[in-house]
């Protein structure tokens, strides 16, 4: 498929996307990428927004040990949720049937992240994103109060 321009107005070429359906709660990460082409020897960035509290706790921690393994340079990106940052929008979610199955605190993240492999762990609060991507906003779009945003680096 040849790439055409992007609603941005940009071309970005899109000759090497692929789509890997993985069900992550039983499939191998590994094996679903690998069969879609991904190259497991290249730095890689994986993103994780919105899924890991939809893991049950004891699965969680499958793809942080997938990306942990990819190449040096390899980033992981992620959201979580504390326990204290449980609330209604979890509440919400499951009577969606869509329940939140994990929630952890921060220094079982950096624990969870060191076994794993990574090397750098930055752990961002919703305080702090709201103070670096929405301070000064004149549309009143504010950043959410719970959620956390984790990024590390093999």
């Amino acid at each position: 498929m040849e790439a055409g321009p992007t609603r941005s107005g940009g071309n970005h070429d899109t000759r090497h996307l692929r789509y890997a359906a993985a069900d992550l709660e039983n499939d191998w990460l590994a094996d679903a990428l690998g069969e879609a082409g991904f190259d497991l020897a290249a730095p890689a960035v994986v993103s994780c927004l919105g899924v890991l509290v939809y893991l049950r706790t004891e699965t969680v921690q499958r793809p942080i040990r997938f990306a942990g393994g990819l190449s040096g340079g390899s980033e992981l990106v992620f959201t979580y949720s504390t326990r204290d940052q449980e609330s209604r929008l979890a509440a919400r979610a499951a009577a969606l049937g869509e329940p939140w199955q994990s929630a952890s605190e921060p220094d079982e993240w950096r624990r969870r992240l060191s076994d794993a492999g990574f090397s750098q762990v930055e752990l961002v609060p919703p305080d702090t994103i709201g103070s670096w991507y929405f301070a000064g906003r004149t549309d009143g779009l504010a950043a959410p109060r719970r959620g956390s945003i984790a990024h590390a680096v093999v």
